[in-house]
């Protein structure tokens, strides 16, 4: 089971057996000041496919609920999600 959890992590984020994708989003963090530059960052990895990436309106999103995590918790970011309007993607 952990072999297909390390598969799904994109080769930029795994950073090898001895090194979970925690400590590679620790580096891009401290590299990229800013919510908007750490999610463009982490969506360029292909975390969640290189379309997602070249989305101005997704990775401000993304940018957005960075903040709301480490300044509110995690209960008022799923609330937030929660309420949340769906966006459309384009394809």
């Amino acid at each position: 089971m952990r072999r297909t959890a390390h598969r799904l992590r994109p080769r930029s984020l795994r950073g090898g057996d001895e090194r979970p994708a925690r400590t590679a989003l620790a580096g891009l963090a401290a590299t990229h000041t800013g919510s908007t530059a750490f999610a463009q960052a982490v969506l360029d990895t292909g975390l969640l496919g290189r379309e997602l990436a070249g989305q101005p309106d997704f990775v401000a999103r993304v940018a957005e609920f960075r903040d709301i995590l480490t300044a509110q918790g995690p209960a008022t970011a799923a609330a937030e999600a929660n309420q949340a309007s769906p966006v459309t993607i384009p394809a």
